[in-house]
């Protein structure tokens, strides 16, 4: 995940970085693999709200990692994706029953490898 730094045109520019996407092979998420996640909208447990001017918004969607794969699974790496709940890239791989299934991975996976899940 490489991290690109931008150049001096403006005071807050200076020192600015942010994360460079170049590594991510699609834009959006598959729909069966994210969960629409719950907003508070400043509001507290019992439903009151606590903090003014907060609400409406984009929805967002929370995306389901698998962490829990059988050893011995061959996985097809499909499309490396970006997952703005973690700082780790998200791959989208398909085992050899042609299940998908949401995984992170490390920065040098690439898309079209295969992997093959061991006990460690």
């Amino acid at each position: 995940m490489p991290v690109k730094a931008y150049n001096p045109t403006t005071p807050a520019r200076r020192g600015m970085t942010s994360q460079d996407l170049s590594d991510i092979t699609t834009r959006k998420p598959l729909k069966s693999l994210i969960k629409a996640k719950k907003q508070n909208a400043g509001r507290n447990n019992q439903g009151r709200i606590t903090v003014r001017h907060r609400g409406g918004g984009v929805r967002r969607h929370y995306r389901l990692v698998n962490h829990n794969l059988p050893a011995g699974l061959t996985l097809t790496i499909e499309e490396i994706e970006y997952d703005p709940n973690r700082s780790a890239r998200i791959a989208r791989v398909k085992d050899q029953y042609t299940h998908m299934v949401v995984v992170t991975v490390v920065a040098t996976v690439l898309v079209k490898h295969h992997v093959l899940l061991g006990v460690n």
